[in-house]
């Protein structure tokens, strides 16, 4: 998707940082001018929104759901209340003394349900879960079939572009009568990353299947072809 990203200037990095435990609300008016003239420009060159992401964290907390930013001042009502996860990472940043980088990506509409978790080792998909995989979402199932196979061939032609043999991608899968796929972003695969229903065992065990959640207590398992 169509996306810009910048380094975060100490002072910007230090004020999300500094929500982090606390959770404490920004003052606006705080952010320097860089970061201000950067986000005109990235949100301008975005007509129809943009979403706002750190590196490797949203600023989607359980409160408050992904915010479309059409405006500076928009963009900085997210980074002004960044949520603990996304200020706990700027904090890391600092103290590894990596840069904090903030990216603005083009606006999607994306129904929870379309969202999916894709697990690529030696750049092979895996396994595979729904995003959010605290949802059941009736007949999703049904289709289990016809997505497992949707979803490998995305990730077969994904695999041939990947800069790293290991990595962890959502993808945004239409359930229309064709359904498409779309990257959304590409995650390190880590102990860290969320794994949706796929559990805890290692990636080499897991079976090489699409897991959705059919009812609350079940998860339906959808063999993925080769």
């Amino acid at each position: 998707m169509p996306n810009s990203g910048m380094p975060l200037l100490e002072h910007d990095a230090a004020l999300l940082a500094g929500c982090e435990g606390l959770r404490r609300w920004v003052d606006p008016e705080r952010f320097s001018s860089q970061l201000r003239d950067w986000l005109h420009t990235a949100v301008s060159d975005l007509p129809e929104g943009a979403f706002l992401r750190l590196g490797g964290r949203s600023f989607v907390t359980e409160a408050r759901g992904p915010q479309r930013v059409r405006t500076v001042a928009d963009a900085l009502d997210v980074l002004a209340a960044p949520g603990e996860r996304a200020g706990r990472m700027a904090r890391r940043c600092i103290l590894a003394g990596r840069p904090v980088w903030l990216f603005a990506r083009a606006w999607r509409s994306i129904k929870p349900e379309e969202e999916f978790r894709l697990w690529i080792h030696q750049r092979r998909l895996v396994a595979a879960s729904q995003h959010h995989f605290r949802h059941c979402f009736p007949g999703l199932a049904e289709h289990g079939d016809e997505l497992a196979e949707a979803v490998a061939d995305f990730a077969q032609r994904l695999c041939v572009c990947l800069h790293l043999p290991d990595v962890v991608a959502d993808v945004w899968l239409r359930l229309d009568a064709e359904p498409a796929c779309e990257l959304i972003e590409l995650n390190p695969a880590m102990s860290v990353t969320g794994r949706g229903l796929l559990g805890d065992r290692p990636v080499a065990e897991l079976p090489r299947a699409l897991h959705l959640l059919e009812t609350d207590a079940g998860v339906a398992v959808f063999a993925l072809p080769d």
